[in-house]
Protein backbone atom coordinates (compact mmCIF):
# COMPACT_ATOMS: atom_id res chain seq x y z
CA UNK A 1 0.00 0.00 0.00
CA UNK A 2 1.99 3.18 -1.55
CA UNK A 3 -0.35 6.25 -0.07
CA UNK A 4 -0.86 8.65 -3.24
CA UNK A 5 -2.67 11.96 -1.64
CA UNK A 6 -5.30 12.65 1.22
CA UNK A 7 -8.17 15.19 0.69
CA UNK A 8 -10.35 16.44 2.98
CA UNK A 9 -13.18 18.59 2.85
CA UNK A 10 -14.90 20.40 5.73
CA UNK A 11 -12.56 18.22 8.26
CA UNK A 12 -12.02 19.51 11.47
CA UNK A 13 -9.62 22.38 11.03
CA UNK A 14 -10.01 22.50 7.63
CA UNK A 15 -12.35 24.41 5.46
CA UNK A 16 -13.25 23.46 2.06
CA UNK A 17 -11.17 21.07 -0.06
CA UNK A 18 -7.90 20.19 1.18
CA UNK A 19 -5.67 18.16 -1.32
CA UNK A 20 -2.46 16.68 0.42
CA UNK A 21 0.11 15.50 -2.75
CA UNK A 22 1.99 12.01 -0.92
CA UNK A 23 3.58 10.72 -4.18
CA UNK A 24 7.73 10.50 -3.27
CA UNK A 25 10.30 10.94 -5.99
CA UNK A 26 12.39 8.67 -4.93
CA UNK A 27 10.49 5.20 -4.15
CA UNK A 28 13.81 3.89 -1.96
CA UNK A 29 12.67 6.65 0.66
CA UNK A 30 9.02 6.15 1.47
CA UNK A 31 8.68 7.94 4.25
CA UNK A 32 6.41 11.12 4.20
CA UNK A 33 7.16 13.64 7.11
CA UNK A 34 4.17 16.81 7.80
CA UNK A 35 5.91 19.46 9.75
CA UNK A 36 3.99 22.55 11.13
CA UNK A 37 3.49 24.72 14.49
CA UNK A 38 1.25 23.80 16.88
CA UNK A 39 -2.21 23.82 16.18
CA UNK A 40 -1.94 23.81 12.67
CA UNK A 41 -3.94 20.40 12.28
CA UNK A 42 -1.15 18.01 11.76
CA UNK A 43 -2.95 15.59 14.67
CA UNK A 44 -6.16 15.88 12.56
CA UNK A 45 -4.18 15.26 9.37
CA UNK A 46 -2.88 11.78 11.23
CA UNK A 47 -6.69 11.23 12.77
CA UNK A 48 -8.08 11.38 9.27
CA UNK A 49 -5.42 8.77 7.71
CA UNK A 50 -7.11 6.38 10.69
CA UNK A 51 -10.55 7.39 10.16
CA UNK A 52 -10.97 7.26 6.25
CA UNK A 53 -9.24 3.58 6.52
CA UNK A 54 -11.03 1.95 9.67
CA UNK A 55 -14.48 4.04 10.35
CA UNK A 56 -16.21 3.56 13.74
CA UNK A 57 -12.63 1.20 15.11
CA UNK A 58 -10.29 3.89 13.99
CA UNK A 59 -7.79 4.62 16.73
CA UNK A 60 -8.06 8.50 16.98
CA UNK A 61 -6.53 10.71 19.51
CA UNK A 62 -9.50 13.11 20.39
CA UNK A 63 -12.50 10.64 20.15
CA UNK A 64 -12.46 9.73 23.91
CA UNK A 65 -15.39 8.28 25.04
CA UNK A 66 -17.80 9.72 22.52
CA UNK A 67 -20.15 8.13 20.72
CA UNK A 68 -19.25 7.37 16.71
CA UNK A 69 -21.50 9.67 15.51
CA UNK A 70 -20.86 12.56 17.63
CA UNK A 71 -17.75 12.03 17.06
CA UNK A 72 -18.29 12.18 13.38
CA UNK A 73 -20.49 15.61 13.86
CA UNK A 74 -17.55 17.17 16.10
CA UNK A 75 -14.87 15.87 12.50
CA UNK A 76 -17.42 18.33 10.84
CA UNK A 77 -15.61 21.94 10.62
CA UNK A 78 -17.72 24.39 12.66
CA UNK A 79 -17.50 27.14 10.02
CA UNK A 80 -19.06 24.56 7.49
CA UNK A 81 -22.56 25.99 6.26
CA UNK A 82 -23.18 21.90 5.10
CA UNK A 83 -23.67 19.53 7.99
CA UNK A 84 -21.59 17.24 6.58
CA UNK A 85 -17.59 16.35 5.27
CA UNK A 86 -15.66 13.64 3.81
CA UNK A 87 -12.12 12.17 3.51
CA UNK A 88 -10.45 10.81 0.37
CA UNK A 89 -7.04 8.57 0.38
CA UNK A 90 -5.82 7.70 -2.94
CA UNK A 91 -3.26 4.76 -2.43
CA UNK A 92 -1.46 2.06 -5.00
CA UNK A 93 -1.88 -1.78 -4.19
CA UNK A 94 -1.31 -4.84 -5.59
CA UNK A 95 -2.76 -8.00 -5.77
CA UNK A 96 -3.03 -10.78 -8.18
CA UNK A 97 0.64 -9.39 -9.32
CA UNK A 98 -1.25 -6.47 -10.50
CA UNK A 99 -0.89 -3.07 -9.47
CA UNK A 100 -4.46 -1.28 -8.81
CA UNK A 101 -5.25 2.22 -8.69
CA UNK A 102 -7.45 2.61 -5.39
CA UNK A 103 -9.30 5.70 -4.19
CA UNK A 104 -11.29 5.33 -0.14
CA UNK A 105 -14.02 8.12 -0.15
CA UNK A 106 -15.71 8.51 3.34
CA UNK A 107 -18.42 10.89 3.44
CA UNK A 108 -20.89 11.46 6.45
CA UNK A 109 -23.66 14.31 7.09
CA UNK A 110 -25.82 15.06 9.68
CA UNK A 111 -29.66 14.28 8.94
CA UNK A 112 -31.02 15.42 12.78
CA UNK A 113 -31.68 12.33 14.34
CA UNK A 114 -28.72 10.21 13.34
CA UNK A 115 -25.41 10.69 11.48
CA UNK A 116 -25.51 8.68 7.52
CA UNK A 117 -22.46 7.65 6.63
CA UNK A 118 -21.33 6.18 3.28
CA UNK A 119 -17.89 4.70 1.91
CA UNK A 120 -17.00 4.12 -1.60
CA UNK A 121 -14.49 2.15 -3.52
CA UNK A 122 -13.18 3.24 -6.92
CA UNK A 123 -10.34 0.80 -8.30
CA UNK A 124 -8.72 2.21 -11.43
CA UNK A 125 -10.77 5.13 -11.93
CA UNK A 126 -14.07 2.93 -11.86
CA UNK A 127 -16.42 2.05 -8.80
CA UNK A 128 -16.44 -1.25 -6.73
CA UNK A 129 -19.30 -1.99 -4.79
CA UNK A 130 -18.51 -5.09 -3.75
CA UNK A 131 -15.04 -4.14 -2.26
CA UNK A 132 -17.17 -1.06 -0.51
CA UNK A 133 -19.77 -3.27 1.01
CA UNK A 134 -17.05 -5.15 2.32
CA UNK A 135 -14.36 -2.75 3.30
CA UNK A 136 -13.91 -3.55 7.33
CA UNK A 137 -12.82 -6.98 5.87
CA UNK A 138 -10.68 -5.85 2.94
CA UNK A 139 -8.43 -3.76 4.69
CA UNK A 140 -7.08 -5.81 7.12
CA UNK A 141 -5.42 -7.54 4.10
CA UNK A 142 -3.62 -4.46 3.18
CA UNK A 143 -2.53 -2.46 6.51
CA UNK A 144 -4.49 -4.54 9.64
CA UNK A 145 -5.68 -1.93 12.00
CA UNK A 146 -3.37 -3.92 14.64
CA UNK A 147 0.08 -2.67 13.20
CA UNK A 148 -1.03 1.15 11.56
CA UNK A 149 0.20 2.70 14.58
CA UNK A 150 3.34 1.32 13.31
CA UNK A 151 3.24 3.37 10.02
CA UNK A 152 0.62 6.21 10.82
CA UNK A 153 2.27 7.87 14.13
CA UNK A 154 2.79 11.45 15.81
CA UNK A 155 6.88 11.74 15.33
CA UNK A 156 6.33 13.63 18.56
CA UNK A 157 5.84 9.94 20.04
CA UNK A 158 8.67 7.92 18.63
CA UNK A 159 10.11 8.09 22.22
CA UNK A 160 7.41 6.45 23.64
CA UNK A 161 7.34 3.39 20.91
CA UNK A 162 11.55 3.09 21.36
CA UNK A 163 10.84 2.97 25.98
CA UNK A 164 11.14 -0.84 26.33
CA UNK A 165 8.25 -0.31 29.12
CA UNK A 166 5.86 0.52 26.37
CA UNK A 167 7.38 -1.60 23.97
CA UNK A 168 4.93 -4.68 25.15
CA UNK A 169 1.77 -3.43 24.24
CA UNK A 170 3.09 -1.94 21.13
CA UNK A 171 4.75 -5.43 19.79
CA UNK A 172 1.53 -7.13 21.22
CA UNK A 173 -0.29 -5.42 19.10
CA UNK A 174 2.11 -5.49 15.30
CA UNK A 175 2.81 -9.19 16.33
CA UNK A 176 -0.70 -10.25 16.89
CA UNK A 177 -1.45 -8.09 13.75
CA UNK A 178 1.08 -9.52 11.47
CA UNK A 179 0.54 -13.29 12.41
CA UNK A 180 -3.53 -12.23 12.04
CA UNK A 181 -4.04 -13.47 15.94
CA UNK A 182 -6.39 -10.46 16.23
CA UNK A 183 -8.68 -13.05 14.82
CA UNK A 184 -8.18 -15.93 17.16
CA UNK A 185 -7.94 -13.12 19.81
CA UNK A 186 -12.17 -12.49 18.86
CA UNK A 187 -12.44 -15.95 18.45
CA UNK A 188 -11.32 -16.79 22.26
CA UNK A 189 -13.65 -14.12 23.29
CA UNK A 190 -16.59 -15.32 21.84
CA UNK A 191 -16.12 -18.99 22.64
CA UNK A 192 -15.97 -17.41 26.35
CA UNK A 193 -19.11 -15.74 25.84
CA UNK A 194 -20.79 -19.23 24.94
CA UNK A 195 -21.93 -20.78 28.16
CA UNK A 196 -23.75 -17.30 29.45
CA UNK A 197 -25.30 -17.67 25.68
CA UNK A 198 -26.57 -21.54 26.14
CA UNK A 199 -27.74 -20.59 29.80
CA UNK A 200 -30.09 -18.15 28.42
CA UNK A 201 -31.08 -20.43 25.87
CA UNK A 202 -31.48 -23.18 28.56
CA UNK A 203 -33.64 -20.84 30.85
CA UNK A 204 -35.80 -20.03 28.12
CA UNK A 205 -36.53 -23.74 27.74
CA UNK A 206 -36.71 -25.38 31.29
CA UNK A 207 -38.38 -22.21 33.29
CA UNK A 208 -36.41 -23.14 36.41
CA UNK A 209 -38.54 -25.82 37.27
CA UNK A 210 -36.28 -27.36 40.11
CA UNK A 211 -35.10 -25.14 43.34
CA UNK A 212 -31.22 -26.35 42.62
CA UNK A 213 -31.65 -24.84 39.25
CA UNK A 214 -33.36 -21.54 40.87
CA UNK A 215 -30.57 -21.16 43.20
CA UNK A 216 -27.72 -21.62 40.72
CA UNK A 217 -29.65 -18.95 38.63
CA UNK A 218 -29.97 -16.90 41.50
CA UNK A 219 -26.56 -16.72 41.89
CA UNK A 220 -25.50 -16.77 38.38
CA UNK A 221 -27.75 -13.30 37.96
CA UNK A 222 -26.11 -11.71 41.38
CA UNK A 223 -22.93 -12.54 39.54
CA UNK A 224 -24.06 -11.25 36.14
CA UNK A 225 -24.50 -8.18 38.24
CA UNK A 226 -21.26 -8.16 39.72
CA UNK A 227 -19.84 -8.59 36.21
CA UNK A 228 -21.47 -5.24 34.84
CA UNK A 229 -20.19 -3.60 38.17
CA UNK A 230 -16.66 -4.85 37.82
CA UNK A 231 -17.13 -4.16 33.86
CA UNK A 232 -18.11 -0.15 34.24
CA UNK A 233 -14.96 0.14 37.08
CA UNK A 234 -12.48 -1.53 34.78
CA UNK A 235 -13.88 0.89 31.90
CA UNK A 236 -13.22 3.52 34.31
CA UNK A 237 -9.93 3.00 35.01
CA UNK A 238 -8.91 2.64 31.92
CA UNK A 239 -10.10 5.58 31.36
CA UNK A 240 -8.35 7.11 34.11
CA UNK A 241 -5.55 5.34 33.30
CA UNK A 242 -5.97 7.02 29.40
CA UNK A 243 -6.37 10.80 30.81
CA UNK A 244 -3.32 10.03 33.26
CA UNK A 245 -1.20 9.07 30.01
CA UNK A 246 -2.09 11.81 28.52
CA UNK A 247 -1.54 14.36 31.19
CA UNK A 248 1.68 12.56 31.86
CA UNK A 249 2.48 13.07 27.83
CA UNK A 250 1.59 16.50 28.16
CA UNK A 251 3.93 17.15 31.17
CA UNK A 252 6.59 15.45 29.78
CA UNK A 253 6.98 18.00 26.76
CA UNK A 254 6.59 20.51 29.09
CA UNK A 255 9.39 19.92 31.17
CA UNK A 256 11.11 18.93 27.59
CA UNK A 257 10.39 22.39 26.54
CA UNK A 258 11.92 24.01 29.94
CA UNK A 259 14.41 22.01 30.64
CA UNK A 260 16.02 22.76 26.43
CA UNK A 261 15.28 26.83 27.35
CA UNK A 262 17.23 25.94 30.67
CA UNK A 263 19.93 24.75 28.29
CA UNK A 264 19.84 27.13 25.85
CA UNK A 265 20.48 29.68 28.02
CA UNK A 266 23.40 27.76 30.17
CA UNK A 267 21.71 25.90 32.70
CA UNK A 268 23.46 22.61 32.41
CA UNK A 269 26.70 24.79 32.56
CA UNK A 270 25.55 26.84 35.85
CA UNK A 271 24.29 23.55 37.42
CA UNK A 272 27.70 21.57 36.95
CA UNK A 273 29.57 24.74 37.53
CA UNK A 274 31.18 23.35 41.04
CA UNK A 275 32.20 20.11 39.88
CA UNK A 276 33.68 22.15 36.91
CA UNK A 277 36.07 24.01 39.08
CA UNK A 278 36.65 21.15 41.62
CA UNK A 279 38.10 19.46 38.08
CA UNK A 280 39.72 22.51 37.13
CA UNK A 281 41.58 21.84 40.81
CA UNK A 282 42.53 18.59 40.18
CA UNK A 283 44.12 19.84 36.72
CA UNK A 284 45.30 23.04 38.15
CA UNK A 285 47.35 20.43 40.85
CA UNK A 286 48.27 17.88 38.32
CA UNK A 287 49.89 20.37 35.92
CA UNK A 288 51.91 21.52 38.67
CA UNK A 289 53.26 18.51 39.81
CA UNK A 290 54.02 17.73 36.32
CA UNK A 291 56.05 21.07 35.71
CA UNK A 292 57.63 20.61 39.13
CA UNK A 293 58.85 17.29 38.27
CA UNK A 294 60.08 18.54 34.97
CA UNK A 295 62.31 21.11 36.42
CA UNK A 296 63.62 18.85 38.69
CA UNK A 297 64.88 16.49 35.66
CA UNK A 298 66.04 19.90 33.97
CA UNK A 299 68.19 20.44 37.15
CA UNK A 300 69.82 16.78 37.32
CA UNK A 301 71.22 15.08 34.02
CA UNK A 302 68.43 15.28 31.44
CA UNK A 303 70.53 18.48 30.18
CA UNK A 304 73.30 15.90 28.81
CA UNK A 305 70.64 14.36 26.55
CA UNK A 306 71.85 17.38 24.34
CA UNK A 307 75.61 16.29 23.60
CA UNK A 308 75.01 12.58 24.46
CA UNK A 309 76.98 12.39 20.90
CA UNK A 310 79.73 14.20 22.48
CA UNK A 311 79.48 12.11 25.45
CA UNK A 312 79.79 8.67 23.73
CA UNK A 313 82.84 10.15 21.71
CA UNK A 314 84.31 10.97 25.09
CA UNK A 315 83.70 7.67 26.41
CA UNK A 316 85.22 5.68 23.54
CA UNK A 317 88.22 8.11 23.88
CA UNK A 318 88.46 7.16 27.43
CA UNK A 319 88.35 3.58 26.87
CA UNK A 320 90.88 3.87 23.99
CA UNK A 321 92.86 5.45 26.73
CA UNK A 322 92.59 2.75 29.11
CA UNK A 323 93.86 0.26 26.71
CA UNK A 324 96.51 2.10 25.61
CA UNK A 325 98.06 2.89 29.51
CA UNK A 326 97.88 -1.57 29.98
CA UNK A 327 99.43 -2.05 26.39
CA UNK A 328 102.53 0.30 27.72
CA UNK A 329 102.90 -1.38 30.73
CA UNK A 330 103.27 -4.65 29.54
CA UNK A 331 105.14 -4.48 26.59
CA UNK A 332 108.36 -3.87 28.37
CA UNK A 333 107.93 -7.11 29.80
CA UNK A 334 106.95 -8.56 26.61
CA UNK A 335 110.46 -8.12 24.95
CA UNK A 336 111.87 -10.29 27.58
CA UNK A 337 109.58 -12.96 27.74
CA UNK A 338 110.39 -13.09 23.76
CA UNK A 339 114.11 -13.08 24.36
CA UNK A 340 113.24 -16.07 26.86
CA UNK A 341 111.34 -17.85 24.73
CA UNK A 342 113.51 -17.52 22.00
CA UNK A 343 116.35 -19.09 23.82
CA UNK A 344 114.28 -21.97 25.06
CA UNK A 345 113.38 -22.48 21.49
CA UNK A 346 117.02 -23.14 20.20
CA UNK A 347 117.95 -24.57 23.56
CA UNK A 348 115.31 -27.43 23.04
CA UNK A 349 116.62 -27.71 19.59
CA UNK A 350 113.70 -25.42 17.50
CA UNK A 351 115.31 -24.42 14.03
CA UNK A 352 114.66 -23.72 10.72
CA UNK A 353 110.56 -22.64 9.70
CA UNK A 354 108.97 -23.63 12.75
CA UNK A 355 111.47 -21.07 14.79
CA UNK A 356 110.88 -18.66 11.48
CA UNK A 357 107.48 -19.00 12.57
CA UNK A 358 107.60 -18.16 16.15
CA UNK A 359 109.46 -15.22 15.84
CA UNK A 360 107.16 -13.58 13.42
CA UNK A 361 104.18 -14.47 15.58
CA UNK A 362 106.41 -12.57 18.20
CA UNK A 363 107.28 -9.95 15.98
CA UNK A 364 103.31 -9.41 15.57
CA UNK A 365 102.07 -9.33 18.60
CA UNK A 366 104.74 -6.66 19.87
CA UNK A 367 103.41 -4.14 16.38
CA UNK A 368 99.72 -4.49 17.44
CA UNK A 369 100.51 -3.81 21.38
CA UNK A 370 102.60 -0.96 19.63
CA UNK A 371 99.54 0.42 17.76
CA UNK A 372 97.43 -0.22 20.91
CA UNK A 373 99.87 1.26 23.29
CA UNK A 374 100.40 4.61 20.92
CA UNK A 375 96.85 6.63 21.62
CA UNK A 376 97.46 10.15 22.94
CA UNK A 377 96.33 10.59 26.36
CA UNK A 378 94.00 13.47 26.18
CA UNK A 379 91.53 12.53 28.89
CA UNK A 380 93.08 10.73 31.44
CA UNK A 381 89.82 9.65 33.39
CA UNK A 382 89.75 7.16 36.24
CA UNK A 383 87.91 4.23 36.47
CA UNK A 384 85.67 5.82 38.73
CA UNK A 385 84.62 8.35 36.59
CA UNK A 386 84.23 5.67 33.25
CA UNK A 387 81.96 3.47 35.26
CA UNK A 388 79.76 6.95 35.53
CA UNK A 389 79.87 8.23 32.36
CA UNK A 390 79.00 4.78 31.39
CA UNK A 391 75.86 4.62 33.84
CA UNK A 392 75.00 7.99 32.66
CA UNK A 393 74.88 6.87 28.77
CA UNK A 394 73.56 3.11 29.65
CA UNK A 395 70.29 3.99 31.75
CA UNK A 396 70.15 7.12 33.66
CA UNK A 397 69.60 9.53 30.47
CA UNK A 398 66.97 6.84 28.83
CA UNK A 399 65.11 6.61 32.15
CA UNK A 400 65.05 10.28 32.59
CA UNK A 401 64.44 10.84 28.79
CA UNK A 402 61.52 8.86 28.68
CA UNK A 403 59.90 10.29 31.73
CA UNK A 404 60.27 14.39 30.64
CA UNK A 405 58.43 13.12 27.41
CA UNK A 406 55.80 11.40 29.74
CA UNK A 407 55.43 14.50 31.91
CA UNK A 408 55.43 16.61 28.62
CA UNK A 409 52.62 15.01 27.19
CA UNK A 410 50.64 15.30 30.97
CA UNK A 411 51.16 18.87 31.34
CA UNK A 412 49.99 19.48 27.63
CA UNK A 413 46.79 17.40 28.18
CA UNK A 414 46.18 19.09 31.57
CA UNK A 415 46.95 22.38 29.93
CA UNK A 416 44.37 21.64 27.18
CA UNK A 417 41.61 20.21 29.63
CA UNK A 418 42.29 23.22 31.62
CA UNK A 419 41.46 25.80 29.01
CA UNK A 420 38.63 24.29 28.12
CA UNK A 421 37.24 23.95 31.61
CA UNK A 422 37.87 27.91 31.38
CA UNK A 423 36.01 27.94 28.35
CA UNK A 424 33.26 26.02 29.51
CA UNK A 425 33.09 28.50 33.24
CA UNK A 426 33.21 31.60 31.21
CA UNK A 427 29.84 30.39 29.63
CA UNK A 428 28.37 29.96 32.98
CA UNK A 429 25.67 32.63 33.26
CA UNK A 430 25.01 34.24 36.55
CA UNK A 431 22.50 33.17 39.13
CA UNK A 432 20.22 36.14 38.32
CA UNK A 433 20.10 35.19 34.68
CA UNK A 434 19.47 32.02 34.89
CA UNK A 435 16.81 32.26 37.85
CA UNK A 436 13.51 32.79 36.46
CA UNK A 437 14.78 29.33 33.78
CA UNK A 438 15.12 27.26 37.11
CA UNK A 439 12.39 27.79 38.38
CA UNK A 440 10.45 26.81 35.89
CA UNK A 441 12.24 24.18 34.94
CA UNK A 442 11.67 23.05 38.71
CA UNK A 443 7.75 23.66 38.14
CA UNK A 444 7.79 21.48 35.07
CA UNK A 445 9.82 18.80 36.55
CA UNK A 446 7.78 18.35 39.53
CA UNK A 447 4.37 18.70 37.32
CA UNK A 448 6.23 15.49 35.31
CA UNK A 449 7.17 13.32 38.45
CA UNK A 450 3.34 14.04 39.88
CA UNK A 451 1.92 12.79 36.38
CA UNK A 452 4.09 10.09 36.19
CA UNK A 453 3.51 9.10 39.88
CA UNK A 454 -0.34 9.31 38.89
CA UNK A 455 0.25 7.19 35.68
CA UNK A 456 1.44 4.60 37.93
CA UNK A 457 -1.00 4.39 40.32
CA UNK A 458 -3.62 4.65 37.88
CA UNK A 459 -1.48 1.60 35.84
CA UNK A 460 -1.62 -0.15 39.22
CA UNK A 461 -5.81 0.59 39.52
CA UNK A 462 -6.26 -0.56 36.18
CA UNK A 463 -4.80 -4.13 37.02
CA UNK A 464 -6.40 -4.74 40.56
CA UNK A 465 -9.79 -3.84 38.66
CA UNK A 466 -8.88 -6.50 35.38
CA UNK A 467 -7.51 -9.17 38.05
CA UNK A 468 -11.46 -8.33 39.83
CA UNK A 469 -13.23 -8.49 36.97
CA UNK A 470 -11.27 -11.44 35.55
CA UNK A 471 -12.11 -13.24 39.28
CA UNK A 472 -15.72 -12.67 38.68
CA UNK A 473 -15.78 -13.64 35.13
CA UNK A 474 -14.47 -16.83 35.79
CA UNK A 475 -16.94 -17.18 39.20
CA UNK A 476 -19.72 -16.73 36.68
CA UNK A 477 -18.65 -19.20 34.08
CA UNK A 478 -18.43 -21.58 36.52
CA UNK A 479 -21.54 -21.16 37.70
CA UNK A 480 -22.80 -21.37 34.33
CA UNK A 481 -21.32 -24.45 33.99
CA UNK A 482 -22.87 -26.12 36.80
CA UNK A 483 -26.27 -25.01 35.61
CA UNK A 484 -25.68 -26.53 32.49
CA UNK A 485 -24.60 -29.45 33.67
CA UNK A 486 -27.82 -29.64 36.07
CA UNK A 487 -29.98 -29.49 32.87
CA UNK A 488 -30.52 -33.08 32.19
CA UNK A 489 -31.71 -31.69 28.68
CA UNK A 490 -28.63 -29.92 27.99
CA UNK A 491 -26.41 -32.77 27.27
CA UNK A 492 -25.80 -30.76 23.65
CA UNK A 493 -25.21 -27.51 25.04
CA UNK A 494 -22.61 -29.56 27.58
CA UNK A 495 -21.32 -31.52 24.70
CA UNK A 496 -20.83 -27.97 22.55
CA UNK A 497 -19.40 -26.14 25.85
CA UNK A 498 -16.91 -29.10 26.20
CA UNK A 499 -15.84 -28.69 22.40
CA UNK A 500 -15.41 -24.80 23.18
CA UNK A 501 -13.27 -24.83 25.63
CA UNK A 502 -11.31 -27.72 24.39
CA UNK A 503 -10.88 -25.20 20.81
CA UNK A 504 -9.84 -22.48 23.72
CA UNK A 505 -6.99 -24.68 24.75
CA UNK A 506 -6.42 -25.34 20.92
CA UNK A 507 -6.58 -21.49 20.23
CA UNK A 508 -4.27 -20.99 23.29
CA UNK A 509 -1.47 -23.93 21.89
CA UNK A 510 -2.18 -22.45 18.27
CA UNK A 511 -1.41 -18.45 19.57
CA UNK A 512 2.12 -20.21 21.34
CA UNK A 513 3.06 -21.93 18.60
CA UNK A 514 2.58 -19.15 16.14
CA UNK A 515 4.02 -16.51 18.08
CA UNK A 516 7.53 -18.88 18.61
CA UNK A 517 7.60 -19.87 15.16
CA UNK A 518 7.95 -16.58 14.15
CA UNK A 519 9.54 -14.77 17.23
CA UNK A 520 13.21 -15.33 15.76
CA UNK A 521 12.65 -13.90 12.45
CA UNK A 522 11.22 -11.20 13.83
CA UNK A 523 13.61 -10.17 16.47
CA UNK A 524 16.70 -10.76 13.70
CA UNK A 525 14.84 -8.42 11.60
CA UNK A 526 14.06 -5.80 14.44
CA UNK A 527 18.10 -6.50 15.13
CA UNK A 528 18.59 -5.12 11.70
CA UNK A 529 16.28 -2.49 11.12
CA UNK A 530 18.02 -1.53 14.92
CA UNK A 531 21.95 -1.48 13.50
CA UNK A 532 21.12 -0.06 10.35
CA UNK A 533 19.93 3.06 12.60
CA UNK A 534 22.19 3.38 15.32
CA UNK A 535 26.24 4.42 15.32
CA UNK A 536 26.87 2.23 18.62
CA UNK A 537 27.06 -0.94 15.88
CA UNK A 538 28.65 -3.14 19.06
CA UNK A 539 26.59 -2.41 21.84
CA UNK A 540 23.37 -4.20 21.17
CA UNK A 541 24.32 -7.98 19.26
CA UNK A 542 21.04 -9.27 20.22
CA UNK A 543 17.44 -8.42 20.66
CA UNK A 544 15.33 -10.95 22.12
CA UNK A 545 11.36 -10.80 22.79
CA UNK A 546 10.03 -12.99 25.27
CA UNK A 547 7.01 -15.06 22.88
CA UNK A 548 4.60 -14.98 25.75
CA UNK A 549 4.72 -11.58 27.30
CA UNK A 550 6.66 -9.92 24.44
CA UNK A 551 9.11 -8.21 26.84
CA UNK A 552 11.87 -6.78 24.92
CA UNK A 553 15.92 -7.55 25.83
CA UNK A 554 18.71 -6.18 24.61
CA UNK A 555 22.23 -8.35 24.96
CA UNK A 556 26.23 -7.34 23.40
CA UNK A 557 28.09 -9.37 22.32
CA UNK A 558 29.21 -11.62 25.47
CA UNK A 559 25.55 -12.57 25.65
CA UNK A 560 25.30 -9.65 28.81
CA UNK A 561 21.55 -7.42 29.03
CA UNK A 562 22.12 -4.15 27.84
CA UNK A 563 20.12 -1.10 30.29
CA UNK A 564 18.07 0.82 28.59
CA UNK A 565 19.74 3.90 30.12
CA UNK A 566 22.95 3.22 28.03
CA UNK A 567 21.07 3.38 24.73
CA UNK A 568 21.20 7.48 24.39
CA UNK A 569 20.05 9.17 21.49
Amino acid sequence: MIFTHLTLYNYSAFRGRHTLELTVEDRNKPVVLIGALNGSGKTSLLDAFHLVLYGKRARTSNRGDLAYDDYLRECVHRGSEIEGAFLELGFRHRRDGQDREVRVVRTWRDTGKSVREDVDVFVNGGPDAALAQNWDEEVETMLPIGIAGLFLFDGEQVEKLADLAQAQAVLSTAIEGLLGLDIVTQLDADLRALPQYLVAQQRRRTGLSSAALQALSEKARELESLVRAKSHAHAAANQAQAAALNDKERAEQAFKRADEAWKRAGGASYANRTALERTRSQLRQQADVSAARLRDLAGDALPFVLIRPQLESVLKQSERESVARRQQAVITELDRRDKDLLALAKGIGVQGEPLKVLTSHLATDRISRTEQANVRIVLDLSDSGQSQLRALLGGVLGRQLEESRRLSAELQTAESELAEIDRELARVPSENAIAELSASRDVASRRFATSEERFRTCALEQKARASELEEVQSALEAILVQLLEADSSAVNEQKLLDQANEIRAQLTTFREAAVRTHISKISTAVLECFQSLVRKLSLVDAIEIDPATYAVTLRDALGRVVPPKRMSA
